[in-house]
């Protein structure tokens, strides 16, 4: 017997109430920007998409996964910089092959930041879709 997921509800999601608050605790505001070709800033982008946060949005940590885009300073920063965003730092499994000591310098220079919350995103990749083998990963 197959289990279904319940369907996910964008709106009951605006319309959450929590006196805890609400933070995204994993997104790529780095790729999301790229994407949108969007140059401001995060709080800009909020004011723009109002509607699309819930009330008690209080703000997310940035997971910046690519060894190039922590190795530049000027990509990360710019986002936690910001009140309601914090940093997390790793190299994602499909970028393992691009690491290296100087990568790792960088990453732990970045790590030591006061707004980074988490070590992430790190791990092996079992899937049919890795490009770099296990051994690499590791």
């Amino acid at each position: 017997m197959k289990m279904l997921l319940p369907s996910y509800r964008f709106l009951g999601l605006m319309c959450f109430k929590s006196d805890s608050g609400f933070v995204d605790a994993h997104c790529h505001l780095d790729f999301l920007f790229q994407r949108l070709n969007f140059k401001g800033t995060f709080s800009e982008y909020q004011k723009h998409l109002k509607t699309t946060f819930p009330e008690c949005y209080q703000g997310c940590i940035a997971v910046f996964c690519n060894p190039f885009t922590f190795a530049k300073k000027s990509i990360w920063q710019k986002y936690i910089v910001e009140g309601n965003v914090w940093g997390s730092f790793g190299c994602h499994p499909n970028e393992s092959g691009n690491y290296n000591d100087e990568i790792e310098e960088t990453l732990l220079g970045a790590l030591k930041h006061s707004k980074v919350r988490a070590l992430g995103e790190i791990g092996l990749d079992y899937s049919n879709k890795m490009k770099y083998s296990t051994h690499v990963q590791h």
